[in-house]
């Protein structure tokens, strides 16, 4: 059964949410409409009646902060935010109420991992939990640095690293700090591929990634769906791709650069 099916069945008629989103064994459910908040409880039992697997479910109202973190409130089930995720193999433990996550990345990070070279090394700049970075590892003999302000991404890394040392051929190096300080100290030309997802303000830092790339940079922006060919063309890229909706007519698009 369908999500709407089900809260139609329980509550009548309605503009009732159509999917949600599945971080390990919990759910989590974007409501901007805070009005549907008040039917939460049966919100969550049409969850976990459809995903049987799923014992909590939180409704994501804002995306906030510099770390990207959700401002969540508990719909149902148990009242914890740490789980184990599961992506392409490797398991990652985590709080979704204190590191981004985002499971529709799931194919992108296993795309970019193809990219990257045996022997390369890689900077994963804003890496987050460095998904990016735990995908190229386990494709390749590389190292990839993995560089990010908050200090519970850098926390969950490290023990991810650990969690997934059987499946891992390269290695990772989890740094914490601020990019535009953390990059003063790498020398020119140092990193044969750069990652910047960091996509409201990743143009801001591409003179850095030139200035440190080899080989390849690839980035994330937001901007409207019709501007990304300009966008494209003005910096020269080799690629430009649509990797998820934003808003209407709006989207996160990969680029793909020559330093």
């Amino acid at each position: 059964m369908r999500l709407k099916d089900c809260l139609r069945e329980k509550l009548g008629e309605g503009e009732w949410p159509r999917s949600f989103s599945i971080v390990g064994d919990i759910a989590i459910i974007s409501l901007k409409d805070e009005k549907l908040l008040d039917y939460g409880k049966e919100i969550a039992e049409c969850i976990m009646s459809i995903q049987k697997r799923v014992r909590a479910v939180w409704a994501k109202v804002e995306t906030q902060g510099e770390y990207r973190i959700a401002k969540l409130i508990h719909l149902g089930g148990e009242k914890r935010t740490e789980t184990i995720y599961k992506e392409h193999g490797m398991r990652f433990k985590l709080d979704i109420s204190k590191v981004y996550v985002n499971p529709s990345l799931a194919e992108e990070h296993a795309t970019i991992a193809k990219r990257v070279r045996d022997g390369e090394i890689v900077l994963d700049a804003f890496s987050g939990l460095g998904f990016f970075s735990f995908h190229i590892a386990k494709n390749a003999n590389v190292r990839s640095f993995a560089v990010d302000i908050n200090p519970y991404a850098i926390k969950y890394m490290i023990e991810n690293i650990e969690l997934n040392k059987k499946l891992l051929k390269g290695e990772i190096i989890p740094i914490m700090g601020d990019f535009s300080k953390v990059s003063d100290s790498f020398k020119d030309k140092y990193f044969d591929v750069v990652i910047m997802n960091l996509p409201h303000k990743s143009l801001d830092y591409l003179p850095i990634a030139r200035r440190l790339a080899k080989r390849e940079i690839i980035i994330y922006v937001v901007i409207e769906d019709n501007r990304a060919e300009e966008l494209s063309k003005r910096l020269g890229a080799s690629e430009v791709k649509k990797v998820l909706d934003y808003a209407p007519r709006k989207g996160v698009w990969r680029l793909i650069l020559k330093p």
